[in-house]
């Protein structure tokens, strides 16, 4: 009898807990799975960047002394600066009263210059630059020949070994009253960089319009427009340079656009 009882009693156990596993079990298997999360992939990170500053003192009410270049020197060390672009420079060959900008700069910053002629008249001498930490492999100066207006206007062209890849710095400016025809030559001139440099990333600074408002949005990108007067940058779209932030200083020539750029490193052949 007590053999029977305990039979019995061993096989109720093991059935109930037998059926305690199979519950959890069925739970388990009733409880959906969460989907799996796809992998999302970081961008790369650049292999370098850049910092491009541009001033454009075509309407600077005051006379640039040495102390003012001086000044401007250690600020654009203090912002680390790597380009530096200037429109509507002034220069006076010749007049020993007069500091040349251009070479005033170059000296307090160590940087490499080009300039770009648009008119001389009286003993002025007007036009564009570029300064650079960078070597400067190359430059030329373009005018817009056929333009209506009566300003003159030309395009600095810098190509700059930034050592991972070359870019094109281009300076220009367009002119105040600008009629449409002035406004196609001028765009017509700026896409046409975009085929002659068509291995390099593009960088145009000066007092220009948004790109769509000169036909050129198809192939370049602008920062957003900021207060007051400062240069605007566009730049050429594609996966070799990427915009990152920007930024309006003001120094003792005026009120400085910075655009910060990543910038890839060419690939192979």
């Amino acid at each position: 009898m007590k053999t029977t009882s305990l039979i019995v009693f061993v096989a109720c156990t093991i059935l109930t807990v037998g059926g305690c596993f199979t519950a959890k079990d069925a739970r388990k298997e009733e409880q959906p799975t969460s989907p799996s999360v796809p992998e999302t992939k970081k961008p790369p990170a650049p292999d370098i960047t850049l910092k491009v500053g541009s001033i454009n003192l075509t309407n600077l009410a005051k006379r640039v002394e040495k102390k003012d270049v001086e000044e401007f020197g250690h600020l654009l060390k203090k912002e680390k600066i790597d380009i530096l672009t200037l429109q509507g420079v002034a220069r006076y060959p010749g007049v020993e009263t007069r500091i040349d900008i251009v070479n005033e700069i170059g000296a307090q910053t160590e940087m490499r210059q080009a300039f770009g002629e648009t008119i001389t008249l009286s003993g002025k001498q007007s036009g564009n630059a570029v300064f650079s930490l960078y070597p400067i492999k190359s430059t030329e100066n373009t005018r817009y020949d056929g333009l209506h207006s009566s300003s003159f206007e030309a395009a600095l062209q810098a190509v700059v070994d930034c050592g991972v890849r070359d870019i094109v710095v281009i300076v220009t400016g367009v002119p105040d009253s600008i009629v449409d025809d002035d406004r196609r030559t001028i765009a017509n001139k700026l896409s046409s960089f975009g085929i002659v440099y068509i291995n390099n990333p593009l960088i145009i600074a000066g007092n220009l319009p948004l790109p769509d408002t000169l036909r050129a949005s198809e192939q370049f990108d602008s920062m957003k427009p900021q207060s007051g007067d400062p240069p605007l940058v566009w730049f050429s779209r594609g996966e070799a340079m990427k915009f990152q932030s920007q930024d309006m200083i003001v120094t003792p020539l005026g009120a400085m656009t910075v655009v910060q750029f990543a910038l890839f490193r060419q690939p192979g052949p």
